[in-house]
């Protein structure tokens, strides 16, 4: 009788120091969980330099991020931290999934679209679809790139155009009476296609080719303007042919096309199917302080 007494007390202060060891254990876990610092995205403006691409991405778009270490300081498809999608809509970025951040520096590289195509950290460029492709990484006030960390957790990604914008104003003199159509522009010798290093912004395996487009200008002495992207070149002399009444017309100018840059050109339809292109404006596609550089009529 004695010993049962005994037993009916012992058992509760057993439960009870089971339980407290538990509920120690879960506070535990819930404090290290509440402890983990995990990587958020603020995506900055882009330039509003051209119709083609707006101040933002458009909402429910996605594109991917790619976070490197100074351990790894380039990853590869199958990585966890390789090319993972984000979705932007109405000004925010969400990260698909979680990226558990610690004291030791990480490094956040972005491209729009997602990339679908490549295994390493690059991205595919091409001139078909006419499709405005976006580079950039986390920067830091200075707008170099920023160490990542659990007390600095918050990605600033500055995109940049990886595509020059060529913008062709295309009118005909009030003399000019005679019914001019232009029906396509192209470049004859173009990069038509590479891939882009997301960390140096370099380009690798250029293809070269004609790169085209088809417009439909009736034109008249009001300027009428159609746009083109292209992969940036160097080349220096700039050929570009246009389709006026069915037959194409040759013209060159000495200009080097770079990346994030729009060239807006005046095209003259003269008479006898003759035109006259100028040399470009050529406004640099950054954030603030930029200055129109008009090199010639």
């Amino acid at each position: 009788m004695k010993h049962r007494n005994i037993y009916n007390k012992v058992l509760p202060l057993a439960v009870s120091v089971l339980l407290a060891t538990g509920c120690s254990s879960d506070t535990s876990v819930a404090d290290t969980a509440k402890r983990a610092v995990a990587l958020r995205i603020e995506l900055e403006g882009i330039s509003p330099t051209r119709a083609i691409m707006d101040t933002t991405l458009p909402d429910n778009s996605q594109y991917g991020i790619y976070v490197t270490t100074d351990a790894q300081p380039t990853i590869q498809r199958g990585h966890e931290w390789f090319n993972i999608p984000v979705t932007y809509q109405k000004g925010k970025s969400s990260i698909e999934k979680d990226i558990i951040l610690d004291a030791n520096p990480h490094y956040v590289y972005a491209t729009y679209p997602i990339e679908k195509n490549s295994d390493l950290m690059t991205r595919s460029l091409e001139v078909k679809s006419q499709t405005d492709y976006l580079y950039g990484m986390a920067i830091d006030g200075d707008g170099q790139r920023a160490a990542i960390t659990e007390n600095n957790p918050v990605a600033h990604i500055r995109l940049r155009h990886a595509m020059a914008l060529l913008r062709f104003n295309i009118f005909q003199d009030e003399s000019n009476t005679a019914q001019n159509m232009v029906t396509g522009i192209r470049i004859p010798k173009d990069i038509t296609s590479c891939a882009l290093d997301l960390q140096t912004g370099k380009r690798m395996y250029e293809q070269w080719g004609t790169n085209s487009i088809s417009c439909q200008v009736n034109a008249n002495p009001t300027a009428q303007t159609v746009e083109m992207l292209v992969i940036p070149n160097s080349q220096g002399v700039q050929e570009y042919e246009f389709c006026v009444n069915g037959q194409w017309i040759y013209s060159s100018l000495q200009t080097t096309i770079e990346e994030n840059n729009s060239y807006t050109f005046n095209v003259e339809i003269r008479s006898k199917g003759e035109l006259a292109i100028s040399n470009p404006i050529i406004v640099p596609r950054e954030d603030g302080g930029s200055v129109n550089l008009t090199i010639d009529d």
